[in-house]
């Protein structure tokens, strides 16, 4: 899929309309592949004279619609969310661009700011006109920028703080003006311009700023970033969810615990598999914790910064799952080396209660089984050695 397919060249040339009778040319269209990866998606910059966008084709259904109900359902909410959750949204001129017809997505309304859209002029599906292309049924209008630009400040304290609570975030009306707190970076996700159900494809604006985890930022900046970032994870935990599955969350790490403990046995001298077990013991904390809307995979390599502030990206992993979940990547890979980080971050999400800590310990010393067990079937080097250096933090914290 590192090719431009048809679906995504009639799909960049409808958004990019010219009016509503014309699309723009194909001819007229830039292609750059940001990303190609063979078992995730295939995601493009789209320029075109008025503007330019992202179109992000997933391989797999999974992730595509995980991907499609956090820019659907999570982030809008996060936007309209109020100071005790998600802090304020950015406000100015309203973006309406419509639903189509598709019964299997109801339609949602918001607003928000399109100062963040690079685009030209974009049309309702009312008024797109799509001829014979086989995108006629499937195509569907997605969200305004609303989602687009958070100011995440908290009301509370830090030490009123705790990730393992959970409890449902109140959601007043937004107000209809900006007070960022002053000295917190900005957060924004990308918005949602539309989204194709039979390519897999989302239709996205263009995040500004470069990935953290490459290092070119000036590093004071680092601190003020991961605070942001534990901004906008706290407010994401908070939304209020439905946990659904009829299985207890605590019995679900169980039988995750199981299955990789087993896989990466072979892996692991036995003083290891004696110390993931001590740690695979502290489970019980599980015991009545619900789900709660989780990124899953929330790293530096995720989040853009620049001038404005930190945009988060990549949701294709996002699903229910307990809070701490978005904490074992960080714990694991970056703040070893820079426990200044991991400071920053909790001061701006809130400490954690000794039942998450543990919560914490459990999940990572399953990350480490899960990742050792994935690098040996494929062969992979790479993983092989993050999957060593979770083992490492894992039985640190359980000495």
């Amino acid at each position: 899929m590192t090719h431009v397919t048809p679906e995504l060249r009639a799909l960049a040339s409808q958004l990019f309309r010219k009016n509503e009778h014309e699309d723009v040319p194909e001819s007229l269209l830039s292609w750059t592949c940001l990303k190609s990866h063979p078992h995730s998606a295939a995601i493009w910059q789209v320029a075109a004279p008025t503007g330019a966008l992202v179109l992000k084709q997933h391989r797999y259904p999974r992730p595509f619609q995980q991907e499609l109900r956090a820019y659907r359902e999570w982030l809008p909410a996060l936007a309209l969310a109020g100071p005790s959750s998600a802090g304020l949204i950015s406000t100015g001129d309203k973006l309406s661009l419509g639903t189509s017809g598709c019964a299997a997505e109801p339609p949602l309304e918001t607003s928000g700011s399109a100062r963040d859209l690079p685009l030209g002029p974009l049309r309702s599906a009312s008024e797109l006109s799509l001829g014979t292309s086989s995108l006629t049924s499937a195509l569907s209008l997605g969200l305004s920028s609303s989602a687009s630009a958070l100011s995440l400040g908290t009301s509370r304290s830090a030490s009123a703080l705790s990730p393992g609570t959970s409890s449902p975030a109140s959601a007043p009306a937004p107000p209809t003006h900006s007070t960022e707190p002053v000295g917190q970076p900005r957060i924004r996700v990308p918005a949602l311009l539309a989204f194709d159900l039979s390519a897999r494809t989302l239709a996205l604006t263009v995040a500004p700023g470069e990935r953290l985890s490459l290092g070119t930022h000036d590093p004071a900046l680092a601190p003020a970033a991961h605070a942001a970032a534990g901004r906008f994870l706290r407010a994401l935990h908070e939304l209020p969810a439905a946990d659904d599955d009829p299985m207890p969350l605590v019995d679900a790490i169980a039988a995750r615990q199981s299955e990789w403990h087993a896989r990466a046995r072979d892996l692991l001298t036995p003083a290891e598999r004696d110390a993931l077990q001590r740690l695979a013991a502290r489970r019980d904390a599980f015991a009545g914790v619900r789900r709660v809307p989780c990124h899953r995979d929330f790293t530096p390599d995720n989040w853009l910064l620049d001038a404005d502030g930190l945009c988060v990206l990549d949701f294709e992993h996002a699903r229910l799952d307990a809070p701490e979940a978005d904490l074992v990547k960080l714990c694991a890979d970056v703040w070893p080396d820079r426990p200044d980080l991991a400071e920053a971050f909790f001061a701006g999400h809130g400490p954690l209660t000794p039942d998450a800590t543990a919560r914490l310990d459990v999940l990572l010393a399953l990350h480490a089984a899960a990742t050792l067990a994935w690098a040996e079937r494929h062969d992979d080097p790479a993983f092989r050695a993050l999957g060593r250096r979770a083992l490492a933090v894992a039985l640190e914290r359980a000495s």
